[in-house]
């Protein structure tokens, strides 16, 4: 079973960012664990980087579902293509020989 990861929503990363930006709420949503861990020992870079995160959100939400969506679509392929080499295999095993 091919498990999918969802998108996240611009609404919830302000709404972290807006109440606890300073700490990297919304860059550990995001999975941006580097710069995440920055902002909870700098206070988001003492409130500029905080600040400047209010314009660079939509681009990281953007970033992120982008990466989402594609890492779905090779899980999603991936799946179909061992479905059909299983769906060989079981043919090969049981199918009558062609002699």
């Amino acid at each position: 079973m091919v498990k999918f990861e969802g998108e996240k929503s611009i609404g919830t990363t302000y709404i972290l960012w807006f109440f606890l930006g300073l700490f990297g709420a919304h860059r550990f949503y995001l999975r941006r664990w580097p710069t995440a861990i920055v902002w909870l020992l700098t206070g988001g870079i003492f409130w500029i980087g905080w600040l400047v995160d209010l314009f660079l959100n939509p681009r990281m939400v953007d970033s992120y579902n982008k990466t989402v969506q594609e890492n779905n679509a090779n899980a999603m392929s991936i799946a179909i293509n061992d479905q059909n080499t299983k769906a060989n295999i079981s043919c090969f095993s049981e199918c009558a020989p062609l002699v």
